[in-house]
């Protein structure tokens, strides 16, 4: 899949997916400019995010980090390498529903293990083919072997419902141009 792209003019910026029909000819003819945005560390915030517990911490101590920050899911990380995750299903699933006291589990009893990661300058259509392909919901971020933030299903949503928007703006523009 092509990755999606911006143009420029007049320091208005359209975005575009892959499937966009804009006349291209015509744009270079006007001295738009096209500008590939296809990086994840693109859609992370600046500066990043990353919320971590360690496998030695109590589930308490994980779900009142998780609630504090308003986050679903947290990395678990040992000696800054990442080990896995720890999760609002996990929590609910794996302690919860067992009747097992939260204060009393260490994360590294109940964590997800398995733990499919996006590298910073992975494409956003690469990290939703992994999301679905793999049935989960969060992707680690790392940059080498720096964890930089965690990808949500929800910021892959935002960001191409964004490019649709913009993708009609530019049609209507283009269609209502004179």
């Amino acid at each position: 899949m092509a990755g999606p792209f911006f143009i420029q003019k007049n320091k208005e910026i359209w975005g575009l997916s892959a499937a966009s029909l804009y006349p291209f000819d015509l744009a270079l003819r006007e001295g738009i400019t096209l500008s590939f945005m296809s990086q994840i560390k693109d859609l992370l915030p600046d500066p990043p995010v990353n919320y971590s517990v360690s496998p030695q911490d109590s589930v308490a101590k994980a779900a009142q980090l998780m609630a504090e920050k308003n986050v679903g899911i947290v990395m678990v990380l040992e000696d800054l390498r990442l080990v896995g995750v720890f999760s609002e299903r996990d929590l609910i699933r794996r302690v919860l529903a067992k009747g097992q006291p939260p204060e009393k589990v260490l994360v590294d009893e109940v964590m997800t293990r398995r733990v499919v990661i996006a590298r910073a300058q992975d494409d956003p259509e690469m990290c939703l083919q992994k999301m679905e392909d793999e049935n989960c919901r969060h992707l680690p971020v790392f940059s080498g072997e720096k964890p930089v933030g965690m990808l949500s299903i929800r910021d892959l949503m935002r960001y191409i419902l964004s490019l649709k928007e913009d993708d009609l703006k530019m049609l209507e523009q283009y269609v209502t141009a004179p």
